[in-house]
């Protein structure tokens, strides 16, 4: 336990060398007998129709398990993310609360989830 009154924990698996990322069968199964209070994630692509997608299939397996195991799931992401697809769908968009710095025109706005934290007061 660290000075702040937390636990550590670390994950088997492969690590993925571009992201640091642990990705795989293992971690997936090692996060299954977890459940989370809240989970940060991010994101390559925010796509209506392919949802919160990224390049990698086994980094999309481990923040699918870390989606379904959390009580609230945050992922953040730029507004450069917006009609973008990569390869590997993780979570659908209601599944999460997604933060970014600037929600597109059109059908994104209708969604409640999307939280733009620019025009979000800060408080002390």
């Amino acid at each position: 336990m660290d000075q702040a009154g937390l636990n550590e924990m670390l994950l088997g698996g492969s690590m993925k060398e571009s992201t640091e990322a642990v990705v795989g069968a293992l971690p997936c199964s090692q996060l299954e007998r977890y459940h989370f209070s809240i989970a940060f994630l991010g994101t390559n692509g925010v796509s209506l129709h392919a949802q919160l997608s990224t390049p990698d299939p086994e980094e999309a397996m481990v923040k699918s398990t870390v989606v379904r195991r959390s009580r609230n799931c945050y992922v953040l992401c730029d507004h450069t993310k917006f009609h973008k697809i990569s390869p590997a769908t993780f979570a659908a968009i209601e599944d999460v609360i997604l933060l970014t710095d600037s929600v597109p025109e059109g059908a994104f706005r209708d969604i409640p989830n999307i939280v733009d934290i620019t025009s979000q007061p800060l408080e002390a």
